[in-house]
């Protein structure tokens, strides 16, 4: 089995944020064995508490920018900073000093403090990128409820349009909103009465659908135009199965009145990054045969064998019923996802997540 996401610490971390870590190391580095040549040679010509002001300015931009779990790491950055400015003022005589290793610092860390705030890292970094999948899921959930509006239910998982003509080939519930999330041509262009993979239909996989795609996702880079053709994944699915809103994927879904155990604890949609499924193919995960759990193993490189599976740290987004969007932990206990993901089961309240 393999671990999900391949490459947990990298895989949400964007360039400018392992630059900073890599400067930072180095200038750690450079101050701890600055400070002990010192020591060697008894001069005080190491810029301690020069070197705490600086560090730990940039320091402190960089922990407002950052998300909550990742900034144990930047206070122990801060913390060694700290123990090497000690270590270089036990060396000399004097707290400041004003010397070419000050001024390289200086400029090094003004530098690093004008990345963090440019836009590169506003538009890339993890907190964006976690802000615009939510933004996605929460699109997709008032798609979900406009159908509702027009037809009194939710769309089917993959049964078409309610009054489709149930001889046809299946079509999934991420090509039949396409219309409420601003691709009406691209819908109208797709041949319903044809099969996803069909000659007719196939060349929509290549097309990329940006509130169908998590940021965070490196499988939906935009590629733009290349010669080889490109089957685009979708990083959202809708759980299937007994008691699900969408129960049997070819058969109709739920309508609101029909979610019993309450829209603000019944799961509608979820990330699923850890799985193969092309956008325009009609399937989903079916609950009752997929393990539930969050960011599980997979049985090949970059995929989960689990109903949720995401590119962010720690777990992983879910749309409820009510269109509120909620992000759920890898640690949740089993049996309460099993309890979110049913609509009219009763079973019972559902203990906080």
């Amino acid at each position: 089995m393999y671990d999900f996401p391949p490459n947990r610490i990298l895989a949400d971390t964007p360039w400018p944020t392992l630059l900073m870590h890599g400067v930072l190391i180095a200038i750690c580095a450079i101050g701890f064995w600055t400070a002990i040549r010192q020591r060697w040679k008894k001069q005080n010509r190491f810029p301690c508490w020069d070197f705490v002001l600086f560090t730990v300015g940039f320091l402190l931009v960089w922990l407002l920018s950052t998300p909550v779990e990742n900034k144990g790491i930047i206070l122990g950055y801060g913390g060694v900073v700290f123990l090497i400015a000690v270590v270089g003022s036990a060396c000399g005589n004097g707290w400041f000093s004003t010397n070419p290793v000050s001024a390289l610092f200086c400029l090094i860390l003004l530098a690093m403090i004008a990345l963090v705030v440019s836009p590169a890292v506003q538009s890339d970094g993890s907190p964006s990128r976690r802000t615009a999948c939510k933004n996605n899921i929460r699109q997709l959930g008032l798609a979900f409820h406009v159908f509702h509006d027009f037809h009194g239910q939710f769309p089917s998982a993959s049964g078409g349009l309610p009054n489709a003509d149930r001889t046809d080939p299946p079509v999934s519930w991420r090509v039949i909103t396409l219309p409420y999330v601003e691709h009406s041509p691209l819908f109208e262009q797709y041949d319903r009465s044809q099969p996803w993979d069909s000659a007719a239909n196939i060349r929509f996989q290549s097309r990329r659908i940006e509130v169908l795609c998590c940021p965070s996702d490196p499988r939906n880079t935009d590629r733009g135009s290349t010669e080889q053709p490109y089957s685009y994944p979708t990083s959202y699915t809708v759980p299937t199965g007994d008691g699900t809103i969408f129960g049997d994927p070819s058969g109709p879904a739920l309508s609101l009145d029909e979610i019993t155990d309450g829209t603000s604890n019944t799961v509608m949609v979820v990330e699923a990054c850890g799985t193969d499924i092309v956008w325009t193919e009609p399937r989903d995960l079916d609950v009752t045969k997929t393990p539930l759990g969050v960011n599980l193993p997979g049985s090949q490189p970059g995929q989960s064998d689990g109903l949720l599976s995401s590119y962010h740290t720690t777990g992983a987004h879910v749309g409820m019923a009510d269109g509120s969007v909620r992000f759920m932990s890898k640690d949740i206990d089993p049996q309460v996802l099993k309890k979110l993901t049913t609509a009219n089961a009763a079973d019972g309240p559902v203990e906080d997540w």
